[in-house]
């Protein structure tokens, strides 16, 4: 009863502490009763940037379609059939559209039908979305509050209590003069026109955009000098106040940063003055294919992952770096992963001191894509996020953001405040396309979510962009709240959690689909090259699947979602929050941790990485400090260490994990019985029927908590390093000593402080010895399971045959009673 009711507070504190990380996770700011989002919209920013502008000179459109999203009257959206918004265009390859207000809805195909039918939900806000837009000021839906059947493109429109989310559009088809559809989600933009600048410094005494911009004297870039000796001109900043004490950017200084060394992108629009108004900037440096630091030694490498990334990261404030993994060769086009990582924000106007010790941060994906620069004719990255977020005071909203629209923005964005991380992984494997000729066995299924039809009927897989469908299906239910009007973050629901759903997601849908193939080399339409991609991606979906689930059992929220979106089941996805599905996906809680492990794996695929950097990049704060993100209780050295591996070894083992036990467990006891019979320290007695059976039963079961499985996770689990840490051997081997040592002397230690007179057996060589055995076997199970559950069962079968079998039970007991 001691012991369950000690499990029992264990597990409470364990799901209390797991709500509290989950809650501060993916969290952006300190809640507030008004939102940042609505005191910076009563700031008079100057005049309204007029809808209709031709790119000023030195500057060009961010994107051919431009424009702004306006959400129809609900009476508008019911009496039109189907997902649509209307569209203010901004900018569009065709000056005829310019200035127009159209009807922008979805091209009808299979898939996206599928999509959109998947998503779409009846919104009848909830108490607890209405509770936390009054006390939290959360920036929530609430235009759509009693909508029927509301899309992704009507729940993004509506995202905002203003028409004020800009997007670019790709894959765009004219429908007449007054419809436009697309095939892909809208993107989330700052501006429509950017350029490339050098700030010069600002203007004294310019008063800018009525009081509140900060004007500045800068150089535009040069093409044909490299330098920034182009024309000079003069732009204009909107100077954000601090909301609860904190500035989303300051220009103190800006003009000095080390991060503009390599100039500035700025995006934004004339105002009716001319003036141009910045609303976003970024790094040029920050994109460039070049990289600050190359390493190319795998081992150095995955020290840079694990440790040097985010070391020191208070004494780089203000910086930024680029570091590569790998020699990448980079074309026009080329497309990478992008995981994204932030920290904290310490110092004076900080946010409140970390919880538990733990700097949770926010995990998110994105994809990069190589491409060419009108502006300076050189290859750069192009990062768009796909940012599973939930509601938050900053008015940030889930979906498809570009780097300058969520990092850049000098209303809301991240470039100022906090350390960021984001990894580009090249994987050939993951972005190729695959195709199987029509007829072949193991031919994947229909067009669907899994695949797209290409030539003479045959079905092609891209996993980069089979992934960026599923975040896709979770953004646009986080916008929604899944009907209840509130994205509300819980242990089990958290950007971290729902990103790696993601990516469960289509793992398991690139498995159905490839499901029967007997060999790529067979039915693939590809070269041996492609066929060997494919194996590596078969390879990576192994290894991510074991990261994603470690216990071995699937989240059943996780499966049942699988199932719907693979057309098995028919019914709406969901979400699971209690303590069973954060324990069975673990590695999912702290972004920290899925962060390194992801790139850890990727790395160690074969895929190169280049990690950007910034910490607190712009203008001079002295009243905050960037703070790297954490592994739980990452402030203490050893905790988070001890708590991954303890979570690490409750993974379930498989039959060739039992299978090594016991082949390891008899070759133990080859070598121990006849060494201790031999010795007289064994002997063939057996105690059943000398003792009662309910003191066997009690003395079997204390025993299999202590020594089993009390022993087994101080010395094995807790101080050898899980396989997972991909450890040096020599490293594991200088652990496995010193562990094996401790586990040894323990026991005569044990002996001489509470039960004396067992001091002469436990401390007898040849006991020793054979404790020294059984702790190198356990070690040697250990190694290769990663499992407590094998060592266990090996220590535990051990005590067993010498307490019952083996005259342990006399020895340890004393004399028999019946």
């Amino acid at each position: 009863m001691v012991f369950v009711g000690f499990a029992r507070r264990s597990l409470a504190t364990l799901l209390g502490l797991l709500m509290v990380i989950g809650l501060a996770c993916c969290s952006s700011s300190q809640p507030v009763a008004v939102s940042s989002y609505d005191s910076l919209n009563q700031m008079p920013f100057g005049p309204p940037i007029p809808d209709v502008a031709p790119p000023p000179d030195h500057y060009q459109p961010v994107a051919d379609w431009v424009g702004r999203l306006i959400l129809p009257e609900q009476g508008e959206a019911s009496s039109r059939p189907g997902d649509w918004v209307w569209f203010k265009v901004l900018h569009a390859p065709t000056p005829a559209w310019i200035g127009k207000t159209v009807v922008l809805t979805w091209q009808s195909t299979p898939a996206i039908d599928a999509y959109v039918n998947l998503v779409t939900r009846d919104i009848d806000f909830s108490a607890e979305a209405r509770l936390s837009q009054q006390q939290l000021g959360y920036v929530q839906p609430t235009r759509l509050d009693g909508w029927s059947q509301v899309g992704p493109l009507q729940s993004l429109a509506g995202a905002r209590p203003n028409d004020d989310i800009l997007v670019s559009l790709v894959g765009v088809r004219a429908q007449g003069d007054e419809t436009l559809t697309v095939d892909q989600a809208p993107t989330q933009i700052a501006e429509r026109f950017y350029g490339l600048v050098r700030f010069d410094g600002p203007l004294p005494g310019e008063l800018g955009c009525l009081e509140t911009c900060q004007g500045f004297q800068v150089h535009h870039y040069n093409p044909s000098s490299r330098q920034f000796d182009d024309a000079a001109d003069r732009v204009y900043l909107p100077d954000i106040p601090a909301i609860n004490g904190l500035k989303q950017f300051t220009f103190d200084q800006f003009e000095n940063s080390p991060g503009g060394q390599a100039g500035w992108y700025i995006y934004g629009s004339p105002n009716p003055q001319g003036q141009f108004i910045v609303r976003a900037i970024a790094p040029r440096a920050l994109f460039e294919l070049k990289a600050n630091q190359t390493i190319d030694d795998r081992d150095v490498g995955l020290n840079y992952i694990n440790f040097s990334n985010w070391r020191r990261t208070r004494d780089r404030k203000g910086t930024l770096n680029t570091v590569q993994l790998g020699k990448p060769d980079w074309q026009e086009g080329d497309q990478g992963l992008v995981l994204h990582i932030f920290g904290g924000i310490g110092g004076e106007q900080g946010e409140p001191p970390p919880i538990v010790a733990t700097v949770t941060g926010h995990f998110s994906y994105g994809v990069a894509t190589v491409v060419r620069d009108p502006l300076t004719r050189d290859l750069r990255f192009e990062i768009t996020y796909h940012q599973v977020y939930a509601h938050n005071p900053n008015g940030i909203v889930a979906g498809k953001l570009s780097w300058a629209e969520y990092m850049g923005n000098l209303q809301r964005g991240w470039l100022g405040t906090r350390p960021v991380s984001d990894v580009i992984v090249k994987f050939d494997a993951l972005t190729e396309t695959y195709r199987w000729k029509p007829g072949e066995q193991g031919e994947p299924g229909e067009q669907g979510e899994q695949g797209e039809q290409g030539e003479q009927g045959e079905t092609t897989i891209n996993p980069l962009a089979m992934l960026q469908q599923q975040l896709q299906i979770m953004t646009a239910r986080y916008r929604t709240g899944d009907g209840t009007g509130a994205a509300v973050v819980t242990p089990a629901q958290s950007c971290i959690q729902d990103s790696s759903q993601a990516l469960y997601e289509t793992i398991k849908l690139i498995e159905a689909e490839v499901r029967g193939v007997p060999s790529p080399g067979q039915s693939l339409r590809s070269s041996p090259e492609i066929a060997q991609r494919f194996q590596d991606l078969v390879a990576l979906g192994q290894r991510l699947k074991a990261t994603l689930v470690p216990v071995g059992i699937v989240r059943s929220d996780w499966q049942q979602n699988s199932e719907v979106l693979a057309g098995i089941r028919n019914q709406l996805l969901t979400n699971q929050t209690n303590l069973a599905t954060q324990l069975l996906s673990w590695r999912t809680i702290i972004p920290r941790v899925a962060y390194d492990q992801l790139a850890t794996i990727f790395y160690e695929q074969g895929a190169t990485l280049r990690f950007l950097r910034t910490n607190q990049v712009g203008g001079a704060d002295p009243t905050i400090l960037p703070l790297a993100p954490t592994e739980l209780f990452g402030k203490y050295f050893f905790v988070p260490t001890a708590f991954s591996r303890l979570l690490e070894s409750l993974r379930r083992p498989d039959a060739r994990d039992w299978g090594l036990t016991l082949m390891v467990g008899l070759g133990y006891g080859a070598i121990a019985l006849p060494l201790g019979i031999w010795g007289r320290l064994l002997a063939v007695q057996s105690i059943l029927g000398q003792v009662s059976t309910g003191r066997l039963i009690i003395r079997l079961l204390r025993a299999l908590l202590f020594p089993a499985l009390v022993e087994e996770t101080i010395f094995r689990v807790l101080l050898l390093p899980h396989f997972t840490e991909q450890v040096l051997p020599t490293t594991f081997l200088l652990w496995a000593t010193l562990s094996l040592v401790l586990f040894v002397l323990s026991h005569p230690l044990q002996a001489a402080m509470f039960r004396p007179r067992l001091f002469p057996l436990f401390s007898q060589p040849l006991f020793m010895g054979l404790t020294a055995l059984l702790g190198l076997s356990c070690t040697l199970v250990y190694s290769q399971t990663g499992s407590l559950w094998t060592v266990a069962a090996l220590h535990y079968l051990v005590l067993v045959v010498w307490l019952v079998f083996l005259k342990g039970g006399y020895k340890l007991g004393g004399k028999p009673s019946g």
